[in-house]
């Protein structure tokens, strides 16, 4: 009798164990509840998709897509120069940066934005992001700031500007 009762514990010790590591390793003790990212609007999840499309659109010279998104009063500031020495840096109009990606010979052989945060404000949205790739050949990456405004309908970028920020070894894209 004692053999059966063990035979059967046995089994049914065996039987248990399979079952918990069918389930596989156990999660961490919760710590605090992280709170959740807040959902975007479907206007900020747009302007996104948007912002992502333009990075595209340059690796590829797609100035007509890019002449699309860009609004005609569009101003692009380059570089450094307005936040180290209060100056306003390499300005661009529309036409201007879009002749010069016309005439840049693929310059941007890899471009993606990554990082983005929007804010909105009603047909105004901000983004800000990190942009990283190959211009050249050279890996870069810059920070930018993109506000683009809800205009007949259609988000435009109206003001560009970008600036050189804390470069991340560990995660380059």
């Amino acid at each position: 009798m004692r053999s059966a009762f063990s035979i059967g514990a046995a089994a049914v010790l065996v039987a248990t164990l399979a079952v918990v590591w069918a389930q596989g390793p156990s999660a961490p003790a919760a710590g605090p509840a992280k709170p959740a990212a807040p959902k975007l609007s479907p206007d900020a999840e747009a302007v996104l998709e948007l912002d992502r499309q333009a990075e595209q659109a340059l690796n590829r010279m797609d100035v007509t897509f890019l002449g699309k998104v860009f609004a005609d009063d569009m101003i692009f500031t380059h570089g450094d120069a307005w936040t180290k020495s209060n100056t306003v840096g390499n300005t661009n109009t529309k036409e201007v940066w879009l002749n010069s990606i016309k005439n840049s010979n693929g310059q941007y052989s890899e471009k993606h934005a990554n990082m983005q945060r929007i804010e909105m404000h009603g047909d105004i949205a901000v983004v800000q992001a990190r942009s990283s790739g190959k211009n050249r050949g050279k890996d870069y990456e810059i920070w930018y700031l993109r506000v683009y405004n809800k205009r007949n309908g259609e988000w435009k970028l109206v003001s560009h500007k970008t600036v050189r920020g804390p470069q991340d070894p560990t995660n380059p894209t």
